[in-house]
């Protein structure tokens, strides 16, 4: 488990669950636990595909309860859907559940934890295109849930800061609060 919910054999710490974090958690989701969230948008089937009884199990035949065709949105994306927008392709969908606040929540976490992988990585100019896209979505929500992974990301930019590309992030970082 990315964020190390199983507190034990058989015990599941649901508070730190990915699919909780990110679909039934109304708040922040707490800064140590954001990392485990990875790039997992809405939900995550981890412990679905480990679980040792899911291996007996024989597939499900109940059509209503496949997956949908529409692939995962991305994070991307979801910053251009108004409220009006979110309603009309996510009313009646699991999605539903996380509300719009808490899937730009989620973006904009994926988002900074991209940049982090990519500033690993060196890839700075991607780096900074994930910041900045997660500072849309921080401007949209008012800074909700996001803020302190994208400042992380911000921060580990500081090899580079005499770029003036990231300068502009931190110039935006800071607008926000």
């Amino acid at each position: 488990c990315p964020t190390d919910a199983f507190a034990g054999p058989g015990w599941l710490d649901a508070r730190r669950c990915v699919s909780y974090l990110t679909i039934e958690l109304r708040g922040p989701v707490p800064e140590e636990l954001r990392p485990g969230v990875g790039d997992w948008l809405f939900g995550c089937d981890v412990c679905q595909e480990v679980c040792p009884w899911n291996r007996k199990a024989l597939p499900g035949t109940e059509p209503r309860l496949r997956p949908g065709p529409e692939p995962a949105p991305d994070p991307v994306e979801l910053l251009g859907l108004t409220e009006e927008e979110f309603r009309r392709r996510f009313r009646g969908t699991a999605l539903w559940r996380a509300k719009r606040r808490g899937l730009l929540r989620n973006a904009a976490i994926v988002l900074g934890n991209l940049s982090l992988a990519c500033i690993r990585q060196q890839r700075i100019d991607d780096a900074v295109g994930h910041l900045h896209q997660a500072i849309e979505v921080l401007e949209q929500t008012r800074g909700g849930g996001g803020l302190n992974v994208v400042f992380t990301a911000a921060r580990e930019l500081r090899p580079w800061r005499e770029a003036a590309v990231v300068v502009e992030v931190n110039d935006r970082l800071l607008s926000l609060m």
